[in-house]
């Protein structure tokens, strides 16, 4: 049987790897549009997995 620190350590690994996914491809595409001047910005690339479009896998 779970038991409720056992779900928000399970929790917390899921949110943190996908916390820290979209900060690295937030900031890899930054990184790109201050190399190129002309790619999308990270925080628009960020919009459709913040809207449900996409997902992180």
């Amino acid at each position: 049987m779970w038991n409720l620190w056992q779900s928000a350590l399970i929790g917390s690994l899921y949110y943190g790897y996908y916390g820290y996914y979209n900060y690295y491809k937030w900031v890899i595409q930054e990184e790109l549009r201050n190399y190129n001047s002309k790619s999308w910005s990270g925080a628009l690339c960020l919009l459709p997995v913040c809207t449900g479009y996409s997902s992180c896998h």
